[in-house]
């Protein structure tokens, strides 16, 4: 996939606890042609004072095992920070390649639960 084909809308929400929350949402292929992207999007939101992530990924089309490490990196960067990481919606494709990877059981990505789609 073309980097230009993936479409990565973030923002920054202050919900009002004095905490910031980013907002990542994920569009098309996530792939090893887009993961930088990916990461210096991410990476910008703490930057900007987030101290949480949300990504919705229920447009996410495709997910191979370098856009699974971006996610988990972004989890273990802002859950290290204190923060946490959730994923808020998703698509069939992310779906299988966590369950897969035994990531939907064991918890791995916090947030994840069965039966969220």
């Amino acid at each position: 996939m073309d980097p230009k084909d993936l479409a990565i809308e973030t923002d920054v929400l202050d919900i009002g606890d004095g905490r910031l929350t980013g907002r990542a949402v994920v569009t098309g292929d996530l792939d090893v042609s887009v993961t930088d992207l990916l990461e210096s999007r991410l990476v910008a939101l703490r930057e900007a004072g987030a101290t949480d992530l949300i990504v919705d990924a229920t447009d996410v089309t495709f997910l191979d095992s370098s856009g699974l490490r971006a996610l988990i990196h972004a989890r273990n960067e802002f859950e290290g920070a204190g923060g946490t990481f959730i994923i808020d919606g998703m698509s069939p494709a992310v779906r299988r390649v966590l369950d897969l990877c035994g990531m939907l059981d064991l918890g791995a990505l916090p947030g994840v639960a069965e039966g969220s789609a």
